[in-house]
């Protein structure tokens, strides 16, 4: 088994070459706060966001998120 590495914005990438949208995303508490105090109302779907908050803080997804996707 292998493991792979896939930023925020590349994971929607993968849905989409799937052929499915991004429609859930589930990460720990911590990160949640975080996203809200860097990004108080802005769309919690949005990736290249998380993408932004990881770089800052790259221990925020220490832990594993959760993900969703539907049928485009």
């Amino acid at each position: 088994m292998q493991e792979h590495r896939y930023t925020p914005p590349q994971l929607v990438e993968l849905l989409a070459q799937a052929g499915l949208r991004l429609v859930g995303f589930e990460p720990p508490f911590q990160a949640q706060a975080a996203f809200r105090q860097a990004f108080w109302a802005a769309d919690p779907l949005d990736m290249e966001l998380w993408d932004r908050l990881e770089a800052a803080q790259p221990t925020l997804f220490a832990g594993m998120y959760q993900l969703w996707g539907q049928k485009a």
